[in-house]
């Protein structure tokens, strides 16, 4: 195994842990904009 074969590895992990915490903070807004928005639907609810 040379070093440049070794490389392209070494980028795709890196990229892998990129990606996990880009879908963490993604899932983390998703959840914060349920909770918003289950709260505006109690809101509607206790207004009506």
């Amino acid at each position: 195994m040379s070093a440049a074969s070794r490389a392209p590895l070494r980028s795709n992990r890196s990229n892998r842990t990129a990606e996990r915490i880009v879908e963490r903070s993604t899932e983390r807004t998703a959840d914060a904009r349920a909770r918003v928005r289950s709260r505006a639907a109690r809101a509607a609810v206790g207004a009506a």
